[in-house]
């Protein structure tokens, strides 16, 4: 869990926004994994906010499905 942390929070230090939003979603993801998936839902959904705002609907879409 540290090192997921670790590199969320490398991730999600850039300006870029597609970056970020895969960060969101592979955290999400080892929560799912941990059996939390209560947990993942938000950063899903923000994730989804990232991938809109930039412009990649595909991304936006994909991320969909895992609500």
């Amino acid at each position: 869990w540290k090192r997921v942390r670790e590199t969320y929070a490398l991730e999600y230090g850039t300006d870029a926004l597609e970056l970020q939003g895969s960060a969101l979603l592979d955290l999400a993801e080892v929560l799912v994994l941990c059996g939390a998936t209560d947990r993942a839902r938000p950063y899903v959904e923000e994730a989804i906010g990232h991938f809109e705002q930039k412009g990649t609907t595909a991304l936006a879409e994909s991320a969909r499905r895992l609500l």
